[in-house]
């Protein structure tokens, strides 16, 4: 099978995160519904969440909150599942991760974004 001429020569071009939003908010490309994340400038489809996942996760964020708010000045949170910006071409959606006050400040968009 021959690869037509114009695939040859095709590029990859990597998107922000700015126009993946603009996606999402303007162009109705994408809904919030869609299990997809942005990662390095790509869109990657994600599988649905099924049961052991969804014990991992809860499990550990059992844990690591039981662990933090043992402090008396709580020291980080524990985000689940929520996008996380990490430069021009990433927002990923990790499973868990735990930030500091001022990482969360930094790495979270803003609301409506």
């Amino acid at each position: 099978m021959s690869v037509p001429e114009a695939l040859l020569h095709a590029r990859e071009r990597r998107i922000t995160v700015e126009e993946y939003h603009h996606a999402i908010r303007e162009a109705g490309i994408f809904s919030e519904k869609d299990r997809i994340e942005w990662l390095d400038g790509h869109l990657v489809a994600m599988p649905p969440i099924g049961p052991t996942h969804s014990h991992c996760v809860s499990d550990l964020t059992d844990l690591f909150n039981r662990r933090l708010y043992s402090f008396e000045h709580l020291p980080a949170r524990v985000s689940v599942q929520n996008p996380i910006q990490l430069g021009e071409y990433g927002k990923p959606q990790p499973h868990l991760i735990v930030l500091s006050e001022r990482e969360r400040a930094v790495k979270h968009p803003p609301l409506g974004g």
